[in-house]
């Protein structure tokens, strides 16, 4: 069954102690790969991207984002209040969330900004799953032309993270 923004509220403050936030282009970068890479691991948003500038991107995450920003601020500020009003993580997402959250905790020891590196192993998941079907080395051929601004190092610590967790 497909989960809804309010699952996504529950599964942000889970997984990343924060409310959405769509303040700064940067904020909105984040939510999209974030939720990228969760649809990857498995949970049933049911967002569909396109590629875009920035990698991919969808745009009924970014409006669901906006409509539910203000909500999320204050569950986030009243979490222990307000949180038995929300739903509860799905029994067949613990696994998932599991595996999500050791993937973000690499990201984060990986020495880039993580919206840098969101923004470049979705970039070549996409491109490996959309154009090159199981070859990540044609899709980092065609990231090192569409980006440049990734270097060879980069896409190589990114295919090495995206083989391990997905």
């Amino acid at each position: 069954m497909r989960r809804t923004p309010h699952h996504l509220i529950v599964y942000f403050h889970y997984l990343f102690n924060e409310p959405i936030n769509m303040q700064t282009f940067e904020d909105r970068l984040l939510l999209q790969k974030r939720v990228y890479f969760l649809q990857e691991f498995g949970i049933p948003f049911g967002y569909s991207f396109g590629w875009y500038v920035r990698g991919p991107y969808s745009s009924e995450l970014a409006r669901d984002g906006f409509e539910s920003e203000p909500i999320s601020k204050l569950f986030h500020e009243k979490w222990q209040d307000l949180s038995n009003s929300l739903p509860g993580i799905e029994g067949s997402d613990k696994e998932a969330l599991e595996k999500a959250r050791a993937f973000f905790n690499k990201i984060r020891e990986s020495g880039l900004s993580e919206e840098r590196f969101l923004e470049l192993a979705s970039s070549l998941h996409f491109l490996k799953n959309t154009w090159f079907p199981g070859d990540y080395f044609k899709a980092a051929e065609l990231l090192r032309k569409l980006k440049p601004k990734f270097s060879i190092s980069e896409i190589e610590v990114a295919r090495e993270l995206l083989e391990k967790y997905l």
